[in-house]
Formats: C-alpha cells, sequence, structure tokens
C-alpha cells in the first residue's frame, strides 16, 4: 500500500514538504535555546527558555 502512495509526485512532495518544516521547526528551538545561552551566559535561565518552548506541547491536547 505505502508504494502506491509514494509513486504519487504530489505526496512525495507534501511528505518531504512537511519533513523540511519540521525540521526547520528543531532548528529553530535549538537556536532560542544557544541565543538565550549567549545573551545571558545562564544555564537556569536556558533551561527556563526550554521548559517555556516545551510547556505548550505538553498541556495541548
Amino acid at each position: 500500500m505505502y508504494k502506491q502512495l509514494l509513486i504519487n509526485k504530489k505526496i512525495r512532495y507534501y511528505l518531504l514538504g512537511g519533513g523540511v518544516s519540521k525540521l526547520g521547526d528543531v532548528l529553530t528551538g535549538m537556536a532560542f535555546l544557544f541565543i538565550t545561552y549567549d545573551v545571558t551566559g545562564s544555564s537556569l535561565h536556558t533551561t527556563g527558555m526550554a521548559i517555556a518552548e516545551t510547556l505548550p506541547y505538553y498541556f495541548s491536547d
């Protein structure tokens, strides 16, 4: 069944676009953590930023 789906070009582009988008989300999240540490120099503030990024996913659904 999956082979039939992957033959369709539009589905491949859709899956590839979703994968690239998720990769961008992950890299953006990491960049926020690096910037936070670079600006504050504090691991405590960086941890707070990581928690603030994670809580919305935890409470959704």
